[in-house]
């Protein structure tokens, strides 16, 4: 007993390690800005996008946008340092201005004023912040974070990695937007919640299920119900949506609430919605329409990540697709004004 009582003080019982603070996969930590020196644009709304990155004589668009712009809201959260020795940051920023890719830096205050100037490479798009004391950003924090649409850590490392930031920002740009959950997680749920950040929404709900009833693991269960409460949530939205759509003739809005029921949350929702497309579709005005913006989704996600940023064979190819999209339809309704917009911005950089 002596012994056993000896070792005890020696080796007292260790504490679980709490979360890490930049976990992949995990909801993001607040990222604490205290105060902004380049203030964030404000959106303009659910109903209206720019497609050009604010420079003089870029063409812009104004309509219906899809998820590859006002749904969307991919983050790269950098230290401000990176401007002046990681160029990729700005020709990611241009290239994704039309896509609610928002490129956040910070710095400590007594830098500001070099930040400042360094963030102009990066366009009217980019944001600077000093962070508050304590926070999550400082001298210990990743040089480079990227954070998804649903606020989810999808990478975070240093400016050595740029093969694999660039995958991850290419990766946080592919995924939907689903309800961020706020802190994170138990490492149970790490499968479910790669499920649901990539948008495989009723895989997700199926695992967490499981989890919510297994015996002897509260805080797992715990976490499980609230992820189960966020994917119904979200499946709620969407058929409001969808309905709100339908009433407005918006087809391209309505088609792509469709994908994303289909291949991520089939069901009674999912078969509501696909009833109101075909009913929508079936309208004299609206013919055509619904084949026009499935397509359009089809194109859309095989854009290059640096298109047009980046003069490539796959940007050209992309380029032509879009080209094609345009031609194919005397439709100029949403998904043709974003194809339009986007190849006259690549022939603008050509021409330049």
């Amino acid at each position: 007993m002596q012994l056993l009582l000896s070792l005890a003080v020696l080796f007292p019982a260790q504490e679980p390690a709490p979360p890490a603070l930049f976990a992949a996969g995990q909801p993001a930590p607040d990222l604490q800005i205290e105060r902004w020196v380049v203030e964030p644009r404000k959106p303009s709304g659910t109903t209206s996008s720019s497609s050009g990155t604010g420079l003089k004589g870029e063409p812009r668009f104004s309509g219906p946008a899809l998820r590859w712009s006002n749904f969307h809201e991919a983050k790269i959260v950098f230290h401000a340092v990176l401007t002046e020795t990681l160029p990729v940051l700005a020709e990611l920023a241009d290239a994704g201005s039309d896509r609610g890719l928002s490129v956040v830096g910070w710095t400590i205050a007594d830098d500001e004023a070099k930040a400042q100037e360094g963030l102009k490479r990066l366009g009217e798009g980019a944001w600077l912040g000093v962070p508050k004391q304590g926070g999550p950003l400082g001298p210990l924090a990743p040089e480079l974070l990227v954070i998804g649409p649903s606020g989810e850590l999808v990478w975070a490392g240093g400016a050595k990695e740029e093969k694999a930031f660039v995958a991850a920002v290419g990766e946080a740009l592919a995924r939907p937007r689903a309800k961020p959950l706020g802190a994170p997680l138990a490492p149970e749920l790490a499968a479910a919640l790669e499920d649901y950040w990539s948008g495989a929404w009723a895989k997700a709900r199926s695992a967490a299920e499981k989890l919510s009833k297994k015996p002897g693991a509260e805080q797992a269960a715990g976490d499980a119900k609230r992820l189960l409460a966020a994917i119904d949530e979200l499946e709620r939205d969407l058929g409001v949506a969808a309905q709100e759509a339908a009433s407005k003739s918006q087809t391209a809005e309505l088609v792509e609430i469709e994908a994303l029921l289909a291949k991520g949350l089939p069901g009674a929702v999912q078969k509501r919605v696909a009833e109101l497309v075909k009913e929508i579709a079936g309208k004299t005005l609206q013919a055509g329409s619904a084949d026009d913006a499935r397509k359009w989704l089809e194109i859309a996600a095989r854009r290059p990540l640096f298109f047009p940023a980046r003069d490539e064979p796959a940007g050209e190819r992309y380029a032509h697709d879009l080209e094609q999209f345009v031609k194919r339809s005397a439709n100029m309704t949403g998904p043709q004004q974003r194809a339009l917009a986007q190849f006259e911005r690549w022939k603008q950089r050509k021409d330049h």
